[in-house]
């Protein structure tokens, strides 16, 4: 004998009102994250511009992004951007350079000038920084042509960007050993796992290649030509003179000496009060 088993029916209107609270209480649907935004820069290394005649014959000029070949080997007008810190560096190596050069008619630096080199098979550089003996007269250069001066850079430096940074601690070791310079350093300043690091790198030419330069203790270079020490002192690079002491930039002197004349002010108002007491006394 089959029981037939009896459920006991639930109204709508029983039903209905804790339907209706679930739907309130359900949690609300989450929004997808959207991606930042990627914005694409064509002229990520900077740019140059093409004369070209018109139709009507007309001369105009179109600007063409910079290919990552043409920043290692770039043409006399190309522009670069480069970031503050690093106009900030040439400024104050440029200046400290020219001082250690100045007793040198025949020594200049050169920053951001382009240099082409006797070798032919070896295309032109734009260092950030160059520094060149027995210059027979000075120019105002837009090209160094070794082959017309005669001579060539004995030193050069650059400062690595994120973007090139491989074309310098790479390609430039080799091409920079080919064309005959001396010394050639790196001023290294890049991010790892999240970490931001600096680093001093130095070459010396030594039977036709590069040899590395050791640091001192601090991780300092000695830049034999020009009688500097060069080492980061935390985030800011400092060059130092053979007593080891800081050299200050233009700008950092004149406070320095403005801060020592106030000293010697307020010294001097000192004597003349005690002067003026021990008089009365």
């Amino acid at each position: 004998m089959t029981i037939a088993l009896r459920y006991p029916r639930i109204s709508h209107k029983i039903i209905w009102p804790f339907l209706k609270m679930m739907k309130q209480t359900k949690r609300p649907k989450e929004k997808a994250i959207e991606p930042p935004v990627q914005i694409y820069d064509p002229y990520v290394y900077g740019w140059r511009y093409l004369k070209y005649t018109d139709a009507n014959g007309q001369e105009q000029y179109e600007r063409i992004p910079l290919t990552i070949e043409d920043v290692l080997h770039p043409l006399e007008d190309d522009q670069r951007i480069h970031a503050y810190e690093h106009e900030d560096i040439c400024r104050y190596l440029g200046n400290v350079f020219k001082k250690q050069t100045r007793a040198d008619p025949h020594a200049v630096v050169l920053l951001d000038v382009r240099t082409a080199w006797y070798k032919q098979d070896l295309k032109p550089h734009t260092p950030d920084i160059s520094v060149v003996f027995n210059v027979k007269e000075y120019k105002n250069w837009t090209t160094f042509y070794e082959e017309v001066e005669g001579t060539r850079p004995n030193l050069i430096v650059e400062i690595t960007s994120p973007e090139t940074r491989h074309l310098d601690l790479e390609d430039k070791v080799r091409e920079y050993a080919q064309a005959g310079v001396e010394y050639y350093f790196i001023i290294d300043h890049y991010q790892y796992w999240g970490k931001e690091y600096r680093r001093l790198l130095g070459y010396r030419l030594v039977g036709g290649a590069y040899e590395v330069i050791k640091a001192n203790e601090h991780g300092g270079q000695w830049l034999a030509p020009l009688r500097v020490w060069l080492a980061w002192a935390g985030d800011k690079l400092i060059c130092y003179d053979e007593a080891g002491l800081p050299m200050l930039d233009y700008a950092d002197e004149s406070v320095a000496l403005a801060e020592a004349e106030e000293k010697v002010r307020t010294l001097e108002e000192e004597v003349r009060l005690l002067r003026a007491r021990l008089n009365l006394s």
